[in-house]
């Protein structure tokens, strides 16, 4: 990467609130200087602002952790260090990148409520489904992708709880005999490996 505005000085930072929560975040913004961190700067933390508006700011303990000579090898190395706390108890960390740890946070009731809710009775129009239908029509996985598929599902277990919950939200459905007959050639297939 090119070298970048001189006045912009890359950084991560390490946060720790009264309540002993932490934080790990990064700042790269341009002109943005070490001097900056919790003077100018008060993260950009949501979980941050709202203990602001609790604790004297005071009260906090922060730290420059690592500068950076440009805007990549801070980002990444904010990356690195989140996915190692990712889901560790204490830390105020949500995201990476704005991203949402959906697959490593569990969704509180109230999110999973909404989603529900947001879900509820949307259906496909037919023409998109018609055109997802043309647009996967003769895609052939290659073997590689396959082998790869059935080597992480190897020893998969699902749980019992799960299988019920499987079996009421097929309860009712109808395949057709073409569906069914293909279904066994795959567990033919799958039993033969």
């Amino acid at each position: 990467m090119e070298a970048e505005n001189s006045l912009t000085i890359p950084y991560t930072y390490y946060i720790i609130c009264p309540d002993g929560r932490k934080y790990y975040g990064v700042r790269y913004a341009k002109g943005c200087s070490p001097k900056d961190l919790w003077n100018t700067y008060f993260t950009s933390s949501k979980e941050i602002e709202k203990l602001l508006n609790i604790f004297d700011k005071d009260l906090f303990f922060f730290e420059i952790r690592k500068i950076f000579n440009n805007t990549a090898d801070a980002i990444n190395h904010e990356n690195r260090v989140i996915k190692r706390i990712l889901g560790k108890d204490g830390w105020l960390n949500k995201n990476l990148n704005g991203s949402e740890f959906y697959h490593n946070i569990p969704h509180s009731d109230e999110t999973k409520n909404k989603i529900r809710n947001t879900l509820l009775g949307n259906k496909h129009s037919p023409e998109v489904v018609e055109r997802r239908r043309k647009s996967n029509t003769g895609k052939k996985r290659t073997e590689e992708f396959c082998q790869l598929m059935r080597d992480m599902n190897i020893g998969r277990k699902v749980s019992e709880e799960t299988r019920i919950k499987q079996s009421i939200a097929r309860t009712g459905t109808k395949r057709s005999e073409e569906t069914r007959a293909k279904m066994r050639e795959a567990w033919i297939r799958r039993k033969a490996v």
